[in-house]
């Protein structure tokens, strides 16, 4: 056998197989049925065969199987075959089915007698008269007066004016940050320096002394702020051999001197404020000194120490 009809031998199976399958009329009817069958490529199978020796096929004559020429060559060849099977599995009556032509319905218009229609005249309402609308007179509502709550220092809340509330009314710095009237003005500096002297007075020989100095602020002011360098550089005149802490409240600055041995004279430092613009230099009643504690050389607290503030 050949390689063409070992290559044909599946396909006559498969026609074998779809043996009795009718279908409408359509390409691939051999015998003239007017339908598809196995059958009908069983014939075109054998006519491939016969033809083995001619690689186009057998000519698609009368006798032989001229409708299963599909792709139209003028032979019954491998394509052919094919198509024939392709179609037969594609469609369930094995070739597509004839499409039905539709009926031209011609419509007849029968024209409808037209109605005559007779208008009657709708009266036409009466209008009734609305009573007239009250007229509101609009009474001119009070404008209220707004009186602002007055600030209370010492409640802890800071009310304006105040610039701090610490909810006393004591000026007792470290415990305390705010002063008594909870106010603590600020100002710009002018060029000008307030100078004013700190002393002391002790029934006995003084080597450690904390004191605080309340200043006025709002006319005087020390660059700086806590214990900024800047703030320690302008308490000058210090004791030599004293250890100095300096601390600023901004509005009152605690100064403490510790040393190993009992002060000499009466002086302890001496502090340069910056006089604020258009202001005059304050008198030494502006300022308030309080001394904090006071120790002797055996560390033993003094009673009785005291301090002032005097000015050139």
């Amino acid at each position: 056998m050949s390689c063409n009809n070992r290559m044909l031998r599946p396909l006559l199976v498969a026609a074998l197989n779809l043996w009795g399958m009718a279908t409408l009329a359509c390409p691939g009817d051999c015998n003239g049925s007017g339908t598809l069958t196995a059958g009908d490529l069983t014939r075109m199978v054998a006519i491939v065969l016969r033809c083995d020796g001619d690689p186009n096929g057998c000519t698609a004559v009368p006798g032989s199987c001229p409708n299963g020429d599909f792709n139209g060559n003028g032979r019954i060849d491998v394509g052919d075959l094919i198509a024939a099977i392709d179609q037969l599995l594609a469609y369930t009556t094995g070739c597509p089915p004839t499409p039905t032509p539709t009926p031209t319905v011609t419509a007849t218009f029968t024209p409808s007698p037209l109605a005559t229609a007779t208008l009657v005249p709708s009266p036409s309402p009466s209008a009734t008269p609305r009573p007239p609308s009250p007229t509101h007179t609009a009474s001119p509502s009070p404008t209220p007066s707004f009186t602002p709550a007055l600030a209370i220092c010492g409640n802890g809340v800071v009310e304006a004016p105040e610039t701090c509330d610490d909810g006393n009314t004591v000026t007792n710095p470290p415990q305390d940050t705010c002063p008594a009237d909870c106010t603590i003005l600020t100002c710009s500096p002018s060029a000008n320096r307030a100078e004013v002297a700190v002393s002391f007075s002790s029934p006995r020989g003084v080597a450690s002394i904390a004191v605080l100095v309340e200043y006025p602020d709002g006319n005087v002011q020390l660059p700086g702020t806590g214990d900024d360098p800047s703030v320690a550089a302008r308490v000058v005149g210090r004791p030599s051999g004293f250890l100095a802490t300096v601390f600023d409240f901004d509005y009152a600055l605690r100064v403490g001197l510790a040393g190993t041995r009992a002060l000499s004279g009466t002086q302890l430092f001496r502090i340069q404020f910056d006089l604020c613009r258009d202001t005059s230099n304050p008198p030494a009643a502006s300022y308030r000194c309080r001394v904090i504690e006071a120790n002797d050389t055996n560390f033993q607290p003094i009673a009785g120490v005291t301090c002032s503030v005097t000015t050139p």
